[in-house]
């Protein structure tokens, strides 16, 4: 013997006996911590208001503490926390850059020369509002900091698959609530001055019906990449389980949750948001067509002789025929469409084009679009708050800086998903609709605001953090069987039970 090998027995033992259990309960905790801040905030007219937002930042701020005890030992995930760590200096930079006065009055904005002159200040600033931009900052920094969380804590492809079903899980409670409030209890005031349903829009925890549909949208995802995940990985009946009970044979999970995803599908049509509804549906139904493309033969399922062509047609058909059976209320709503938008981006693309380098000032908007307001389009009565367009809005404040920030923020969501729609096998639902996802929210972020909202800013970046864990996850070949599930913590092995020294990628 060597003569080290005693002195290794006390470490296999401990490893044995369960330290490396008690970091799957740690990991597990965190996640369900975070998962609470999430559906916290969620419920919470998605924290838009002091003290709701400032109660979330510290919920959703404890797990991330608590996630640095965690060693990142994966090395596709240390690069994707670079590019987050890079994106925030970014940010952060650049809001100094707006906050701090300026010496040269070229680079600051002309309203502190009005102020100057008038003796009312005697400092220039890139930012309209310092003090707003400051107020602004845990708001655009909360998603980036839920987003390294979920990648820190889903390491393995079994805390990746827990994050994302609890994230499910989240969305589907958070309908049921909206739901209950809005039949049962619509003059019920739930966290906000507004009473929870007006008129026949659900709105439930939300004020506004189109954040409503943004979060139901994006739990249909999360719903639906657990629910083609369990179906494709059922367990094929054996002979003698036939002969014993011959009408046993349905997928009851896979029933369940098609039939949840169904419901959801429902509620987000009667939120009657039609860049919500519409875009859902759309983009629900491309990425069923993208699964239904995709998905692997297998055996003993009639499905798999289906040629992938006629497969993805067949999913493009069920999604219309959804849209067709009950999207009549959208349709009413198209005939009802308002200029008002229109009038506020026009004004916003102004603003954003007399300050296109340095802008007016993250989270000003409020403060900056009555000089650019067109009273001829939009009337002298009202107050808007947001510019509708996430994007307008982002440039308008942030300046040419945005273009930045988005392009790497994109490009790592991108660059993260594909690789798990080209890689993953038993688990390619989850990247794919994890696509689908970012889809529905860039494209709703064209005409609303979700991702202005902390709630569901966090929402979509556990999601989006979920789904590239998953698309990041690998098996360390080699890895005896008994390891491999303690690190996955399922406790069974993928593909039938192959050898996880031939297995790479779920």
């Amino acid at each position: 013997m060597r003569p080290d090998a005693n002195s290794r027995a006390p470490a296999r033992a401990a490893h044995r006996n369960g330290l490396i259990f008690s970091g799957l309960i740690y990991r597990r905790f965190c996640l369900l911590a975070l998962g609470a801040g999430i559906f916290l905030a969620l419920v919470m007219n998605g924290a838009t208001n002091a003290p709701y937002r400032q109660i979330a930042g510290f919920a959703l701020a404890l797990p991330a503490l608590m996630a640095l005890l965690v060693r990142v030992q994966h090395m596709p995930t240390r690069r994707t926390l670079r590019w987050v760590v890079a994106c925030l200096c970014v940010i952060l930079g650049w809001i100094a850059f707006q906050i701090l006065p300026m010496p040269i009055s070229a680079l600051a904005h002309p309203v502190w020369d009005e102020l100057i002159a008038l003796g009312l200040h005697d400092q220039r600033h890139v930012s309209i509002s310092p003090a707003r931009t400051v107020a602004a900052i845990p708001s655009l920094v909360l998603p980036f900091l839920v987003f390294a969380t979920m990648l820190i804590l889903c390491q393995t492809p079994g805390d990746a698959r827990f994050g994302w079903t609890l994230l499910a899980g989240i969305g589907a409670a958070v309908a049921v609530i909206s739901l209950g409030l809005h039949f049962f209890f619509p003059e019920t005031f739930f966290f906000t001055d507004v009473q929870s349903s007006r008129g026949t829009r659900l709105s439930g925890v939300f004020i506004n019906s189109n954040m409503t549909a943004s979060l139901l949208g994006m739990s249909a995802f999360a719903l639906a990449g657990v629910l083609f995940y369990h179906w494709d990985n059922r367990k094929p009946a054996s002979r003698d389980a036939l002969r014993a009970a011959p009408g046993n044979t349905l997928p009851v999970l896979p029933i369940l949750l098609a039939f949840g995803l169904f419901l959801l599908i429902i509620a987000l049509i009667i939120t009657r948001s039609r860049a919500g509804v519409t875009l859902g549906i759309v983009f629900l139904t491309l990425a069923m067509i993208v699964y239904a493309m995709t998905r692997p033969a297998r055996a003993g399922s009639g499905l798999g002789t289906v040629p992938p062509l006629y497969r993805g047609g067949l999913a493009g058909l069920g999604g219309l025929a959804v849209l067709l059976a009950f999207g009549e209320p959208i349709f009413l709503r198209f005939d009802a469409t308002s200029d008002a938008r229109v009038c506020v981006w026009a004004a916003t693309w102004a603003a954003f084009l007399d300050h296109p380098v340095t802008g007016s000032g993250f989270g000003t908007f409020a403060e900056m679009f009555p000089r650019y307001r067109d009273p001829d389009c939009l009337g002298t009565s009202g107050v808007w708050l947001r510019a509708h367009n996430s994007y307008v809005e982002f440039l308008a404040g942030f300046g040419m800086a945005a273009v930045v920030v988005l392009s790497l923020c994109i490009a790592v969501l991108w660059r993260s998903l594909r690789h798990g729609v080209r890689v993953r096998k038993t688990m390619k639902p989850y990247p794919i609709f994890a696509l689908g996802a970012l889809g529905f929210v860039a494209g709703h972020s064209f005409f609303d605001f979700p991702l202005q909202i902390p709630g569901i800013s966090a929402y979509f970046a556990a999601l989006m953090g979920a789904g590239c864990a998953i698309s990041m996850a690998e098996r360390v070949p080699g890895r005896s069987r008994r390891a491999d599930r303690r690190q996955d913590g399922s406790g069974r092995l993928p593909s039938g039970g192959a050898s996880p020294a031939r297995v790479h990628t779920q």
